[in-house]
């Protein structure tokens, strides 16, 4: 099973509204994907796990920084 994970975004508040009723989704404002990046940034993956990490890590830092215009943790 897979959910589905819609960021809520300034310009687009009614995407809530959008979408299939059958289908399954979580709706995450900016606070909401930030608080899960910095939990990730903390977090000591596995070796076993490191792969998706990383994966997820760069991608939640792409959505703060591409659709919600936040600088780069990086340049901080």
């Amino acid at each position: 099973m897979r959910t589905k994970i819609i960021p809520v975004l300034a310009d687009n508040l009614s995407s809530e509204e959008e979408g299939d009723e059958d289908e399954g989704g979580v709706f995450l404002e900016k606070e909401d994907i930030q608080i899960i990046y910095n939990s990730l940034r903390g977090y000591k993956p596995t070796e076993e796990e490191l792969q998706r990490y990383e994966l997820l890590l760069e991608s939640f830092e792409e959505i703060l920084v591409v659709d919600y215009i936040t600088p780069s943790p990086d340049t901080n």
